[in-house]
């Protein structure tokens, strides 16, 4: 393959990175209140799992990006290891084409459902690229790397292995527009335990270390417009002996901070910058009974100096209790996080019947609401939600199942989409600056 090679150097962390001063109270979420239900929308012709959008998601559209192919796209992994990038109808939130099936950029990537993850977008200095993990030699487990795919100016995609990646896997990428040092973190556990590692994108780059030998594999996921990474781990053992996932904050200049301390496992953790709180950091995650999403802020307590605390808790409806796939977006200057309603766990190979949910971040402001419903016993499980801001607002993605009858299988209907309600931008989108930190 053709490698791309970047200036390398890291961006240090600007001096109070994360200290945050803003009041708040601790709040409950509202019940459901009565409400119609806005219709579900086939938009894909065939399963597509773990499917991902580029940053045209946010509802800025750049035709002329990504050397005239657009911003308005998805990436996907097939069953056979085809790693595809198709487009989304920004006016119609159709899939272009329905399949998914644009342009075929690598053929020999480990699909979603072997590896647990897809391939993700990462943001280049003069476009977006895709990686994911990848076979090197033959369609083994042991015999993997970190893939990579990038256009080139004449619109040609080339894929294949990152140097010296042998054994790393699940990549993810920063998410700076036009980043001068786009970063991917990786995990590799050829050792002991799980190894979560990040590293410059760039030609002889080398992978540093965030988390060694966690018992589970590290949930991550990089900040929006900044090189710092929110995950859960192991923490050391509290003043019990007592070892609990816990979240903390990773910067590239290699610091990391222990954000949550109470005796409960953690997962799924996002931060980002909330408008409600004059663009202070939040941060979620959902405890391991899988039961609420907990929202943090870093409040002023009464005695002692500021903590990141609990202000929210997002829980489900008494049919749907469970709750999967948390992720937030910002639009029109309000924060909402989506997720599926599950109504009961998760477990391998089965689908239980689910919702599409969502709900506002201000306490002050209540706004949950289930956005999908069945009537029994034509129950669906949905799956895997993703938003995209189209021109008539936010849709939500996801796959749409019907659960294995006794003694049968279940069958995968596709992708659906469904109206957040939210309404069209009121003033048109405008691209953020990149940034190095929050």
């Amino acid at each position: 393959m053709t490698w791309l090679t970047f200036l390398g150097g890291l961006v240090m962390r600007r001096p109070g990175l994360f200290v945050f001063l803003a009041g708040g109270l601790l709040a409950v979420a509202g019940s459901v209140y009565a409400q119609s239900l806005p219709p579900e929308v086939s938009v894909g012709s065939r399963v597509i799992t773990d499917f991902e959008f580029d940053w045209g998601r946010d509802g800025t559209y750049c035709a002329t990006c990504n050397y005239g192919d657009g911003n308005n796209r998805l990436t996907f992994i097939d069953p056979f290891g085809y790693v595809w990038i198709g487009h989304v109808d920004v006016t119609t939130g159709d899939f272009v084409p329905t399949n998914g099936e644009g342009t075929l950029v690598d053929s020999d990537a480990v699909p979603s459902v072997a590896i647990g993850n897809g391939s993700e977008w990462i943001n280049l200095p003069k476009a977006s690229a895709v990686v994911y993990t990848r076979y090197k030699y033959t369609k083994s487990t042991p015999d993997m790397c970190l893939g990579l795919a990038h256009v080139g100016p004449a619109g040609g995609w080339t894929g294949g292995c990152v140097p010296g990646s042998d054994n790393d896997t699940l990549p993810i990428g920063t998410a700076i527009v036009g980043d001068p040092y786009p970063m991917v973190s990786f995990q590799n556990n050829a050792g002991q335990g799980f190894d979560l590692y990040w590293q410059l994108l760039s030609r002889g780059s080398t992978p540093q270390l965030v988390y060694p030998g966690s018992a589970a594999p590290p949930s991550h996921r990089w900040i929006p417009n900044t090189h710092a990474m929110v995950l859960v781990a192991a923490a050391p053992p509290d003043g019990s002996g007592n070892v609990y996932r816990q979240v903390f904050l990773y910067s590239t200049d290699g610091t990391l901070q222990q954000l949550t301390f109470d005796p409960t496992n953690k997962n799924s953790p996002f931060m980002w910058e909330a408008p409600e709180f004059n663009n202070k950091y939040v941060f979620l995650q959902v405890p391991e009974d899988s039961k609420e999403v907990d929202l943090y802020r870093y409040l002023p307590n009464r005695n002692g100096p500021p903590t990141w605390q609990v202000y929210q808790r997002i829980r489900g409806t008494t049919d749907y209790p469970y709750i999967y796939s948390p992720e937030p977006f910002v639009y029109q200057g309000k924060s909402y996080i989506f997720f599926e309603l599950a109504s009961a766990p998760h477990q391998l190979g089965k689908f239980a019947p689910s919702q599409i949910a969502m709900s506002g971040i201000d306490p002050n402001a209540p706004s949950f609401r289930v956005l999908t419903g069945d009537v029994a016993p034509n129950l669906h499980a949905r799956r895997d939600p993703e938003y995209y801001i189209t021109t008539m607002g936010p849709y939500l993605y996801y796959n749409r199942i019907i659960p294995a009858p006794p003694g049968g299988q279940a069958v995968n209907e596709g992708v659906f989409r469904v109206d957040t309600g939210l309404g069209p931008p009121q003033a048109p989108a405008t691209l953020r600056a990149a940034r190095a930190h929050p």
